[in-house]
């Protein structure tokens, strides 16, 4: 473990944990996730739902080209510093045949992306902050109880089929771990191996 801390240290990640079923230090991937799948499902609809494969890589350009309410621009551009082609846009380029034309424009368009990428920074920087606000102020209207070791407590079926129950269990608090997370064993004294958070417990 020392030795993949400081890989990580190296690259500049920050390894944090997540009990499972409850990604929340993952929020980001696990948000893109659902936008990704709601793009997705409008390209498959309900006939092609087989074939769903054959339209990643457009589901992935329209995630690519689509502004970003945060930073106010697409993605494609903070990469590229130009916005994508789009099928709808002129057909017949405009070429420049000056050499030095060409490049300077480019180097202007690298200049602006240097300016813009500092400007959506400092923009997701507030953002983060203000989310941080809305989240703390949310937890002080929270009650959150106390579970003890020897506890019954039920488990939210997140996984659960039409008909099936919500909850499951019961099952008894062996242990209280870090971050809100529990671990359970059932009645017959069988220890659960995945950590449960408390939001998923009553």
């Amino acid at each position: 473990m020392p030795m993949l801390n400081s890989y990580f240290k190296l690259i500049g990640i920050k390894h944090t944990l997540t009990s499972a079923y409850h990604p929340r230090s993952n929020s980001l991937i696990e948000r893109f996730n659902r936008l990704f799948g709601g793009m997705l499902a409008k390209y498959v609809g309900d006939n092609n739902i087989n074939q769903w494969n054959e339209y990643v890589n457009r589901a992935l350009f329209a995630g690519r080209v689509r502004q970003h309410h945060a930073t106010g621009k697409t993605p494609f551009y903070m990469v590229y510093g130009v916005e994508a082609k789009l099928p709808g846009d002129e057909l017949i380029p405009i070429i420049n045949d000056n050499e030095h034309n060409n490049i300077t424009s480019r180097v202007q368009q690298l200049n602006q992306l240097i300016q813009q990428r500092d400007i959506v920074h400092q923009r997701l920087s507030s953002n983060a902050i203000k989310m941080k606000t809305y989240y703390n102020s949310q937890l002080k209207h929270h009650h959150v109880d106390q579970l003890q070791p020897n506890d019954w407590v039920l488990i939210h079926n997140d996984n659960r089929k039409k008909f099936q129950p919500h909850w499951i269990g019961p099952y008894k608090i062996k242990k209280i771990c870090p971050l809100r997370t529990y671990q359970l064993e059932d009645v017959k004294g069988q220890v659960k191996f995945d950590l449960v958070h408390r939001d998923l417990l009553k």
